[in-house]
């Protein structure tokens, strides 16, 4: 009897595993199909977006007014206001005004390829939110120095999961210029030359492939778990003639610890948010007055499986965040509210919310999609967080490490900032 069981339990587990094993190579394919969907499409596609350029190509402008789509026309009686020099009395309720873009931080045209021997490029694959989109631009910069080629700087596009997640999207509602957005006159000082793009990935290498043909453009697989080391970068892609090389896959500094760690953080010194934001996040803090600040990033599994009550304790026991204090509270526009019911029993709490609508609104309305929107928010907060008393993160993350640099680095980060306060 025992025999017999065990064989046919034997019996049974060897359907099972076979039938696991066919299930797994089914998913295999449909992947790799996937793959070589994506990579065809995005190689061969026309360009739809080039009838709907956010600027004009040409323009080296910094002045250069916004020349959008209709979307940018907004049914709200409210137009950004970078100073207080425009006679308001010319815009009347009840009335449609288009929203002038931020000026542009850079004097070099939009998507230049120039036809130089020398001139050599680098394009990789943006992901994530805008702080992880940030740290992928480091990185471009410090290796766009170690292979002396000049590094396309990709539109900041709405958070996503997977770089084939950015590389898919295709509506100009999920994308905005990052020149408009981070300083790159400043960061010129680096040293890498940097052209920002107002096209997608998928124009860009359609625009280089039809005016150097197809062979000018090397594609260079990033894979998970797979360290480059600076051995690989040196003497193999620094050696390569191509006009265009596209780090195609998940671009992340962390896969390329052995020698970026470091020097990536000394890029970080010339990196700083554009005019635009560093003014209107320091006008914001300067209507909170003393405020102390936390961030609170309930996407993070450290903050779902804690208690309010313990976070509450651990505040009060820093000695920096006394009871009654004004404390601003960065999260995501959607967190659970219940959570911070003790936060708001004990403290002035201010969240985004809660700033004054019209200089909110000035950053909000910027953007065309409610998603970019909410994502964008992040960015303001950074500055707000910066100019706060006494702030507070248990998360280590990019965000988070980027708020702690600017904090430090002040008369450099935000220099508006000893203006304004």
């Amino acid at each position: 009897m025992g025999t017999g069981n065990w064989g046919s339990n034997t019996s049974v587990k060897h359907k099972l595993y076979s039938g696991i094993q066919k299930i797994s190579a089914v998913l295999f394919w449909v992947i790799i199909l996937r793959e070589f969907t994506l990579f065809f499409t995005f190689r061969s596609q026309a360009a739809p977006l080039s009838a709907l350029l956010f600027f004009n190509l040409d323009s080296t402008d910094l002045n250069e007014p916004f020349k959008g789509p209709s979307w940018f026309d907004i049914e709200e009686p409210y137009v950004f206001v970078e100073d207080d020099k425009v006679n308001h009395s010319e815009y009347q309720p009840d009335t449609v005004h288009r929203i002038p873009f931020p000026q542009r931080t850079s004097r070099t045209r939009y998507n230049e390829v120039r036809d130089g021997i020398r001139d050599k490029y680098i394009l990789y694959s943006p992901s994530g939110g805008f702080s992880k989109q940030r740290v992928q631009l480091e990185y471009a910069l410090f290796l766009g120095q170690v292979l002396n080629r000049t590094v396309f700087v990709p539109l900041i596009g709405r958070r996503t999961t997977f770089w084939f997640k950015y590389n898919a999207m295709r509506e100009t509602r999920s994308f905005f210029p990052m020149d408009r957005i981070l300083d790159f006159e400043y960061m010129s000082n680096y040293g890498t030359r940097i052209i920002p793009l107002n096209i997608t990935l998928t124009d860009l290498i359609s625009k280089v492939a039809k005016e150097y043909g197809e062979s000018s453009i090397k594609t260079v697989v990033v894979k998970r778990r797979y360290e480059h080391k600076e051995k690989n970068v040196l003497d193999s892609l620094a050696r390569s003639k191509r006009k265009l090389l596209y780090f195609k896959g998940d671009f992340q500094p962390k896969y390329y610890k052995q020698y970026t760690e470091k020097k990536t953080l000394q890029v970080r010194k010339y990196i700083r948010f554009s005019k635009l934001v560093r003014v209107l996040g320091t006008k914001i803090a300067a209507t909170l007055g003393n405020f102390n600040a936390i961030y609170v990033p309930f996407l993070s599994e450290k903050y779902a499986y804690t208690s309010p009550h313990e976070y509450y304790e651990k505040l009060t026991k820093s000695g920096k965040y006394p009871q009654g204090s004004r404390l601003y509270v960065a999260t995501e526009p959607k967190a659970n509210n219940t959570w911070f019911s003790v936060i708001r029993q004990n403290y002035d709490t201010i969240f985004w919310k809660d700033l004054p609508k019209k200089l909110s609104d000035q950053w909000r309305l910027l953007f065309p999609s409610s998603q970019l929107r909410r994502d964008m928010i992040g960015i303001l907060e950074q500055v707000i967080l910066s100019c706060a008393d006494n702030y507070r993160s248990n998360e280590v993350s990019y965000f988070s490490e980027f708020v702690e640099f600017m904090r430090n680095t002040l008369p450099e980060s935000l220099p508006e900032l000893y203006d304004v306060r």
